[in-house]
């Protein structure tokens, strides 16, 4: 597996993830029905449409590993160890105020009044409050490889890029319930 950079980031609704994936077919099934919410649901998925060049990375520091001495021979009698943590992050140079919302709360703007046009969208609103956005996150690398995080917690910030303001997003996942892992990695050449 070498996981080289990214093809396809999807954001979804975690109630998608249902069960545990153990076979190929559960892997198919997940993945081709979070890709059809994205294309039919923005409610229940998002799909990121602009990743700016070198802003995504796959990340997870290293383990804590704390030691304790016999005082009376100098010998380690135990070690804890405490895993490190997960991350995703990516920065968006362009984006839709409904991608926006997805990824840091808030709500969009309408045209408003009564016209055959009013729900298009204008701008965004939303406040420096921190709001808990949890997706579960769908990251497909060029080389065919879904890493998938079912329960990711997600934070946005504006940021400034090659001159021009971005989103950053950090997505940090934890354990969910259910008996589901924290991280699946699926070989997409492998499941048909």
């Amino acid at each position: 597996m070498n996981a080289i950079k990214i093809k396809r980031i999807i954001l979804a609704d975690m109630s998608l993830v249902t069960a545990d994936i153990t076979t190929a077919a559960q892997a198919k099934a997940l993945i081709d029905s979070v890709i059809a919410a994205a294309a039919a649901t923005p409610a229940t998925a998002i799909e990121i449409t602009n990743v700016h060049q070198d802003t995504w990375q796959i990340t997870e520091s290293e383990a804590t590993v704390d030691s304790y001495r016999n005082d009376l021979d100098g010998s380690i009698y135990r070690r804890d160890a405490t895993p490190g943590d997960l991350g995703i992050q990516f920065t968006m140079g362009e984006y839709s105020e409904q991608i926006k919302v997805g990824v840091r709360g808030g709500a969009t703007i309408t045209k408003g009044g009564t016209d055959a046009d009013k729900d298009t969208v204008i701008g965004y609103k939303g406040d420096a409050a921190s709001t808990t956005i949890e997706k579960a996150a769908f990251c497909l690398t060029q080389d065919g490889y879904w890493f998938i995080y079912p329960k990711t917690k997600i934070v946005a910030n504006t940021a400034e890029t090659d001159k021009a303001a971005a989103l950053a997003v950090k997505g940090y996942p934890s354990k969910p319930a259910g008996g589901l892992h924290t991280e699946y990695n699926i070989n997409s050449a492998l499941i048909g």
